[in-house]
């Protein structure tokens, strides 16, 4: 989706590079969605078919549990490390905010579905993940506004050395 939104950029900034485009640039939305399904389907299969021919490496599918400091079970399988490194992935977290459970909303794993261009998008938090959201769609043609809470955006990353 980023390359889509890049390409939408660049088509309406010709222009700035002496290219004529005759007629309107157009995103379809469709069709960037479903670019970005194949592609991804097609980066997991091949991430899945390498780690499961990796030496040494053995993927197991399930619901995990830990059933000591050194042992955790997946489905019926049993299994010990002196280390354990939970990748526990990032989910969205719905902000607690007054009416939020009165509209239809999207996170950022719902908004990968979407294949129509709203026509204004509000992004509540300005995380990497909200502010690449909202550069992609004002690049797809929204408008977007983006709303934070904290005094700068991404905020929980460092901030900028030259700024103190």
């Amino acid at each position: 989706m980023v390359a889509s939104a890049y390409a939408a950029r660049i088509a309406h900034r010709a222009a700035d590079f002496g290219v004529t485009i005759e007629g309107r640039v157009s995103v379809d939305m469709k069709r960037v969605k479903a670019r970005k399904d194949e592609i991804s389907g097609q980066s997991r299969t091949g991430l899945e078919s390498n780690l499961d021919s990796l030496k040494n490496c053995t993927v197991y599918r399930g619901h995990a549990r830990f059933e000591s400091p050194r042992e955790i079970s997946v489905g019926e399988t049993r299994l010990a490390a002196d280390k354990t490194f939970i990748n526990v992935g990032g989910r969205a977290r719905i902000p607690d905010m007054p009416g939020i459970d009165q509209v239809k909303y999207l996170t950022n794993s719902s908004m990968m579905h979407v294949d129509f261009l709203p026509r204004h998008l509000l992004v509540v938090g300005a995380s990497y993940i909200g502010l690449e959201f909202a550069q992609m769609f004002r690049r797809f043609g929204s408008e977007v506004t983006v709303a934070e809470m904290s005094s700068r955006l991404i905020s929980r990353e460092d901030e900028d050395v030259s700024r103190r």
